[in-house]
């Protein structure tokens, strides 16, 4: 049974998302206020346990992020370096959430992530500072994931080899 807190967490999301609906298909709603909503969103439905909407959510803020067009230099910068990374993290992280969906959906999840990615590969010898680190982490992963899916979307996550440090085994056997 839900407590009072939860029950007006709810209402309170629920309403969110009315309005944000509402002022998206109105063209009233700026989209990095709209990004930043799919990102709560995204975590609300994560900490409940409802995964399928977060991950409805996080494939909605990919399709907004891929056609958002920043108004000012300031939304630019705030949208590349602060709401896209969020979006990566997200991504990567819902690797555990996506096997739950048909091949279908995760090749879509895949494609909508892989526009949001800058396809620049290049990982430096040395980092300079945490942040580097992840971002060169983060588009390793990336490359791993959506070779993953779009090559064999049918294998679930869990069933794609594991690497060792001095072979790869595989599931059925070693490789």
């Amino acid at each position: 049974f839900e407590s009072q807190g939860q029950i007006f967490a709810y209402n309170q999301y629920t309403k969110a998302i009315g309005h944000l609906r509402r002022s998206l298909a109105t063209g009233k709603q700026a989209p990095l206020t709209a990004l930043m909503s799919c990102i709560l969103f995204v975590c609300f439905d994560s900490i409940r346990g409802h995964f399928e909407s977060a991950m409805v959510h996080l494939q909605s803020g990919l399709k907004i992020l891929r056609d958002v067009k920043a108004h000012s230099k300031e939304e630019e910068h705030i949208i590349q370096n602060s709401i896209k990374p969020l979006f990566v993290r997200l991504c990567i992280q819902s690797i555990l959430y996506v096997d739950t969906r048909s091949t279908l959906a995760r090749r879509a999840f895949v494609t909508e992530f892989a526009n949001i990615i800058d396809q620049e590969t290049s990982i430096p010898e040395c980092f300079e500072n945490l942040e580097e680190a992840r971002v060169s982490l983060n588009k390793a992963a990336d490359g791993l994931f959506r070779t993953f899916y779009l090559c064999d979307g049918k294998m679930t996550f869990s069933a794609t080899p594991t690497l060792t440090a001095t072979k790869l085994i595989h599931p059925k056997g070693e490789i």
